[in-house]
């Protein structure tokens, strides 16, 4: 499933049985669903106000067959206050919101049952252990520390009223004490085992969040801006990299150095934003020409970009240069001031070489730099191989 997107109304996971769908429908907001993050926290909020709804009756009535009346009066209303909470998914379009009114509805559901089960030895005590966890899973761990701070608070109260003398009542018999003890107990290992899982999958994100950055941060560090291609950095690892690897395989290695002819005047006569779009037009049309995936192009200067040509000999490496030449000369970006042509050229230097233990990749870089300037000097508009004189093609 596409996660950038869902058709409004979908529904995934284990809301795709039609009558858990039509509930998630009736209480998430259309507005919700059009975002793939927000309806996934809304489910997860519907899922545990539903989960509540099976729980509370059913407790309830287990509570008045033990005889405790008051016990299921609270729960009673606390299933009513459990509808209202949902219903504020609704208007609120929050599920931050409604999931941190749930936690306060389940707050004072344990705190009202504690005062009437035995105050600080209620066997209700280890429910307050679920309310961060259930602040922390629908609302944000600002939430989770507010409610684990007024579970505290609760109990310390709790402790306090017994230390002044202050009788707390318990309407539970021995058989209800019994079985919310050990509900209680079951509910402290859930709250434990969903706090642990929320932790370890907010440490998840934060790696991962952490390897997209640097992953971010090493592509924009090795990417030219404008252009979008590598950068001169970029180039130089890639050509040193290939340097070795060809040094191994004992195959030739070239590469190519164009320089767009009287690019100054041009950004003069035409504006630096008309010159940017120049330039990204023509290292387009560099890379339409090349047909190898392992052929490299990075921008290396303002006007100047660089080929490298793996496994390709002298004669191909002169036949790719003079293609990329006629590439762009056939693209026509009209220049307003050029004493060559109407349109955009470029000169080319190219080098090929079998890298050998003793031969130098800066000198080899340097030859291919004055083959360049050879081009230029001889008139612009042209491609010169290092290992041969210009060849100027009009």
């Amino acid at each position: 499933m596409d996660t950038r997107r869902l058709p409004v109304g979908s529904i995934s996971g284990p809301f795709h049985w039609p009558p858990l769908a039509a509930v998630v429908r009736l209480f998430v907001p259309q507005q919700l669903r059009r975002t793939p993050e927000l309806f996934r926290e809304g489910q997860r909020v519907v899922a545990l106000h539903l989960a509540l709804f099976v729980w509370g009756p059913v407790y309830a009535v287990v509570m008045l067959l033990l005889g405790a009346l008051i016990t299921t009066l609270i729960l009673l209303v606390t299933g009513g206050l459990n509808i209202g909470s949902l219903l504020l998914l609704r208007v609120t379009k929050s599920p931050a919101v409604c999931g941190n009114v749930l936690a306060g509805v389940i707050w004072l559901s344990c705190t009202s049952m504690m005062l009437v089960t035995g105050g600080l030895h209620s066997p209700v005590l280890p429910w307050y252990a679920c309310i961060s966890a259930v602040a922390l899973m629908l609302s944000s761990t600002r939430a989770g520390l507010f409610w684990a701070v007024a579970s505290g608070g609760a109990v310390t109260g709790l402790a306090v009223a017994t230390g002044l003398g202050f009788p707390m009542w318990n309407e539970l018999s021995p058989p209800a004490t019994k079985f919310v003890a050990y509900t209680g107990t079951l509910t402290l290992v859930a709250a434990v085992f969903v706090l642990t899982w929320l932790f370890r999958n907010f440490e998840i994100r934060a790696q991962q969040s952490l390897r997209e950055a640097n992953h971010f941060l090493k592509v924009q560090a090795l990417t030219d801006p404008l252009t979008g291609v590598p950068n001169r950095r970029s180039f130089q690892r890639t050509l040193e990299r290939e340097w070795k690897r060809h040094e191994r395989i004992a195959l030739p290695l070239s590469l190519l150095v164009l320089d767009v002819d009287f690019f100054k005047r041009f950004n003069d006569a035409a504006g630096h934003a008309a010159g940017d779009e120049c330039l990204c037009v023509l290292i387009q049309t560099v890379q339409a020409t090349l047909h190898r995936s392992t052929d490299f192009v990075a921008r290396i200067g303002g006007e100047e970009f660089a080929v490298v040509l793996p496994n390709t000999g002298e004669i191909d490496a002169a036949a790719i240069a003079e293609r990329i030449r006629l590439s762009i000369a056939a693209v026509r970006i009209a220049h307003p001031d050029s004493p060559l042509a109407d349109h955009v050229t470029v000169s080319i230097g190219s080098g090929t070489i079998v890298p050998e233990q003793h031969d130098s990749l800066s000198d080899f870089v340097q030859s291919v730099d004055r083959a360049l300037y050879r081009a230029k000097a001889g008139g612009r508009n042209q491609a010169v191989s290092a290992e041969s004189a210009p060849v100027a093609l009009g």
